[in-house]
């Protein structure tokens, strides 16, 4: 039983964090908004807020309770942070671990997991924006087409300072496949909002040959996760 990790992250914005710990791997990022530069800039301290957050884990932590337990450590510290770091109130959020044949994920906002076997996509996370998930109140969304994409990159949930409610908390979702599986971790700057089908293939290809990288993609995050039995 093995685990092999690829990771690359052209981005300020996006953090990861990951370890193997005996037959068990646990991963996790955090992604500032883009645009908001003063939220992931040196001063902002962005680089320390996941390790600090993992700190806060208990000893014993069951793995199955891994990804939405650091969610909840990574709200602790930016409440913590908020008054000395003001422009850092909100991540997106990813947390993966991994138990011989059993994943368990939590997700907030638009980056994707996917479980592969045999590079055929089993099942991908959802993303949470106003066209997957409609805020209540905000009323009916426009149909012009030029406000699609808009509406795409409006996530609906995230991690928040100062206890953010429930509707907007992180999702967990349970994979319990068979045998060897590979895990596709993506920003949106892969998956550009595209149905998975379409770039699976694209993106295990240009990994396994080494062509995303600075030049070919700016501002992005893309992990692999190879298990085998």
């Amino acid at each position: 039983m093995t685990y092999k990790l690829k990771n690359i992250n052209t981005s300020r914005h996006i953090v990861c964090f990951s370890s193997i710990s005996g037959s068990n791997l646990y991963y996790a990022l955090i992604k500032a908004n883009e645009k908001d530069i003063k939220a992931y800039c040196r001063e902002s301290d962005i680089e320390n807020l996941l390790l600090d957050a993992v700190k806060l884990l208990p000893d014993g932590l069951s793995v199955g309770d891994f990804p939405k337990m650091l969610a909840d450590a990574v709200e602790t510290v930016l409440t913590k942070r908020v008054s000395r770091y003001p422009d850092l109130f909100h991540v997106s959020y990813v947390g993966i671990a991994l138990s011989k044949n059993t994943v368990y994920v939590c997700t907030a906002g638009n980056c994707r997991v996917h479980l592969i076997k045999n590079d055929l996509l089993v099942s991908s996370t959802r993303d949470h924006n106003l066209i997957e998930e409609p805020v209540e109140g905000m009323g009916e969304l426009s149909s012009e087409p030029g406000l699609a994409l808009f509406y795409k990159c409006i996530e609906t949930r995230q991690i928040v300072a100062l206890k953010s409610e429930v509707r907007h908390r992180a999702e967990s979702i349970k994979w319990e496949p068979d045998g060897g599986f590979t895990i596709l971790v993506c920003s949106e700057s892969f998956h550009r909002f595209q149905e998975p089908e379409n770039y699976i293939r694209s993106l295990l290809r240009m990994i396994d040959e080494n062509r995303i990288n600075d030049e070919t993609v700016q501002n992005g995050l893309i992990s692999r996760i190879d298990y085998s039995a």
